[in-house]
């Protein structure tokens, strides 16, 4: 669930003025922990903006992202991320906007058995 920043600053000032984590949380309508996780955000950041984990595939350049692959089409999805140093979630997420497809499978090989 998704917090306003007004409604987090009012928490935390209730909390520091009567230093009850309980009653303010049952004040606010939120956890304990919720509460405890904006503590903790604000002394490590100074802020209580929403901390956005991860890398977005956007953030890749779409054109050099072609040209790789075009160069390099046997090339596995942690390779390319280590290229562009980035996650293989995020090469995967960017070929999929790209509509290009990756191997799922080797090919398949030739039976070694004997044919009548």
């Amino acid at each position: 669930m998704a917090y306003s920043i007004d409604l987090r600053e009012k928490a935390l000032n209730c909390y520091k003025q009567c230093n009850n984590a309980s009653q303010t949380a049952k004040a606010y309508g939120i956890s304990r922990n919720t509460l405890y996780l904006w503590i903790q955000l604000e002394k490590q950041t100074g802020s209580l903006k929403h901390q956005v984990k991860g890398q977005n595939a956007a953030k890749l350049d779409t054109e050099k992202l072609k040209q790789y692959v075009g160069q390099n089409p046997d090339a596995h999805l942690h390779e390319i991320a280590q290229v562009f140093d980035c996650t293989a979630q995020a090469v995967f997420y960017a070929l999929k906007k790209l509509g290009i497809t990756r191997k799922k499978r080797p090919p398949l090989t030739e039976n070694k058995t004997l044919r009548k």
